[in-house]
């Protein structure tokens, strides 16, 4: 969701000789101060710039309208204001702002101010795509790939990503690839899924990059090449992205295309979860709970497998479950146990559904159940298998 820019609709100016000269200055008077405002907002002088919006919406500029709006919900020389950004989202919409009915449509989605309701937010995404807004398009892909809003439908989600794409939203070319990479819908094609990342790379998504070089690393479409993998990482990695960070982390850990060192890959797994990624506080965890890179440290590796776990990390859950069970820098608690391998399985953790196959199976702090242990191991195989 961005903020649009859009022209002062100059058909009203086309009237009879005696008034059009009036709503003609009128007309490029609020078109004017909303261009200042914009050049205001985009030096982040946000204070002022509001000031020149509220003057151009109350001659009736929509565009201006919903800047006011955005300002409210992002906080922006204001404070966050979700009830006012709706208000004026909703204003906006009312005067013919495509821009204003897609992040109606966002609020609805992401429950900002008001409560999740997917159906509504399908409904002004539309509205957005008919009144010609491309955001909407791509938002709209998203409902049909999810299912929220509507019934999962890959094949809705490819057209909707696909025009989109071709009206240069580059965030669909890269879920065009994901699409193409991980069969969704359609069959599997490496070439197709790197040509989007590719188009969507050059066009600064840095989640692209990263795409293209988790292909590299597991070699699919490519033969594996990890030098390769970690540059497309680093490049990724100085637009922020955290994924990239803790995967450059990754191969210095195993030693992956470059020479393993377990000190520059701590470095890189703290950068990633400075900036929030749940995989690597495992990671980190992982390092402090075997002593790679570091004395072993239980209390610490809790530490972090719990930073993992509140992200939804079930291998974290799985990973905390087991020092219970193990005594690891806390006391033997099966209960405890259970309940983390309960979670991590909840969190599609195969490791977490095996160990509480082996728990029935051997009858560890729980009754023996051969029945529910057989049940665990198959779900376990059937997550497996779906990978």
């Amino acid at each position: 969701m961005k903020i649009k820019y859009f022209c002062c609709k100059f058909l009203v100016c086309i009237l009879t000789w005696g008034v059009a000269p009036t709503l003609f200055h009128s007309c490029t008077n609020n078109d004017s101060l909303y261009k200042q405002g914009r050049f205001l907002y985009d030096s982040k002088q946000y204070s002022k710039a509001l000031e020149l919006f509220q003057q151009a919406a109350n001659s009736g500029n929509s565009s201006a309208m919903n800047d006011i709006g955005w300002m409210y919900e992002k906080g922006e020389g204001v404070n966050v204001d979700f009830n006012k950004a709706m208000e004026r989202y909703q204003k906006a919409a009312k005067a013919g702002s495509n821009a204003a009915m897609t992040n109606i449509g966002w609020m609805y989605d992401k429950a900002e101010g008001v409560s999740e309701d997917n159906v509504k937010a399908v409904e002004w995404y539309r509205k957005g795509i008919e009144a010609g807004n491309v955001d909407a398009i791509y938002d709209l892909a998203w409902m049909y790939e999810n299912g929220e809003g509507v019934n999962t439908d890959y094949l809705k989600a490819m057209e909707y990503y696909q025009r989109a794409a071709k009206s240069g939203n580059a965030e669909a070319m890269n879920n065009i690839g994901w699409m193409y990479e991980k069969g969704k819908g359609i069959d599997v094609n490496y070439s197709k899924a790197m040509e989007w990342y590719h188009k969507a790379s050059l066009q600064g998504i840095s989640d692209a990059t990263f795409n293209l070089g988790y292909m590299y690393e597991k070699g699919e479409g490519v033969n594996i090449d990890y030098q390769k993998a970690l540059q497309l990482y680093q490049q990724a990695s100085e637009d922020g992205n955290a994924r990239a960070m803790n995967n450059i982390g990754w191969l210095y850990n195993k030693g992956l295309g470059v020479e393993k060192n377990n000190t520059i890959a701590i470095e890189w797994y703290n950068k990633s979860a400075k900036a929030g990624y749940a995989n690597a506080f495992y990671n980190l965890g992982w390092m402090y709970h075997h002593g790679e890179g570091v004395t072993v440290d239980y209390q610490k590796a809790m530490e972090l497998y719990q930073k993992a776990a509140v992200l939804d990390f079930g291998d974290a859950m799985n990973n905390l479950g087991w020092m219970y069970q193990k005594g690891e820098g806390v006391k033997v608690d099966f209960q405890s146990a259970m309940n983390w391998y309960k979670k991590a399985a909840s969190a599609g953790s195969i490791d977490g559904m095996n160990n509480i196959a082996w728990m029935y199976e051997k009858g560890v702090g729980i009754k023996k159940d051969v029945h529910k242990a057989a049940e665990w191991y198959e779900k376990a195989d059937k997550y497996k298998n779906q990978e």
